[in-house]
């Protein structure tokens, strides 16, 4: 008899693990059909998950899951591979930040639920300022670590900031020059050159991220890293930063001094992008 109720109580417990190693939050999960391979290419906002698929029924999507969170499923970040099916895959995971930890697990969706791989975990590198970044020189990043300014590694011009009339484009944010850029290019057009269109008009090398004119704060914090990026002028340069019809914000590159600029006056550019 004895024997007999531990035979039941194994048993239960048994299936009872079966089941908790199928089903986690809902959702039922299975290394043996799914397998996660390590991630490779890891970059600082992207990186290469791997993963295989041996399932015989029919595989209606498979891809790659991934989140700042252990376990992460379908309802994270995922990918979605081409060719669904049983056999290896690899899929680019996108956006996402420097120095960060991420776990990431394959995944099938077939007509038995959804079946998850074993999770593997990987790190993002960190950013170093002075080095090389997206066509040019990291100068400044937040204090996360995730986001930054670049500069162009050389002068884009010696040009005035207007078109050749002076005009009002409202382009006075003092932190955000790609929205004073922007403001900027609507309002004065693509020619003749000036400050703004010059730093639009660098060719992006098949990258997203946009250069534009930097606005009164961030020249500064151009200023105070200019040895750190080199190749400045002991001159004005140009900010996007408007003040009113006639005059925009310059800083001089000898002593760090902001002054106001009659905006058909030429002055040093140098532009920046953002990520």
């Amino acid at each position: 008899m004895e024997n007999s109720t531990f035979q039941i109580i194994a048993g239960c417990l048994l299936i009872l693990f079966q089941f908790s190693s199928c089903k986690k939050d809902g959702i039922s999960k299975s290394s043996d059909n799914v397998t996660t391979g390590a991630v490779s290419a890891i970059g600082y906002f992207s990186a290469t998950g791997n993963g295989s698929v041996k399932v015989d029924g029919v595989v209606r999507q498979r891809g790659i899951c991934w989140s700042t969170h252990e376990f992460p499923n379908i309802s994270d970040f995922i990918t979605i591979d081409p060719n669904p099916g049983s056999g290896n895959f690899s899929n680019i995971l996108v956006g996402l930040d420097p120095s960060t930890k991420y776990w990431v697990r394959a995944y099938a969706q077939t007509d038995a639920g959804n079946i998850y791989g074993d999770e593997v975990s990987f790190t993002t590198p960190t950013l170093v300022l002075g080095q090389s970044l997206f066509n040019g020189i990291l100068f400044f990043v937040d204090s996360l670590g995730h986001h930054g300014l670049i500069a162009a590694p050389a002068d884009q011009a010696t040009i005035g900031w207007s078109n050749g009339a002076n005009v009002t484009t409202n382009a006075s944010s003092e932190t955000d020059g790609l929205a004073n850029t922007g403001m900027i290019s609507d309002v004065q057009g693509d020619a003749p050159p000036y400050a703004a269109s010059v730093c639009m008009d660098i060719e992006s090398n098949g990258v997203f991220f946009i250069w534009f004119l930097p606005s009164k704060n961030e020249l500064d914090l151009m200023y105070k890293s200019k040895d750190l990026i080199g190749g400045f002028s002991s001159n004005l340069y140009w900010s996007s930063t408007e003040n009113d019809t006639n005059n925009a914000w310059t800083q001089d590159f000898s002593n760090g001094t902001h002054a106001l600029s009659n905006k058909t006056t030429t002055h040093h550019v140098r532009a920046i992008r953002s990520f």
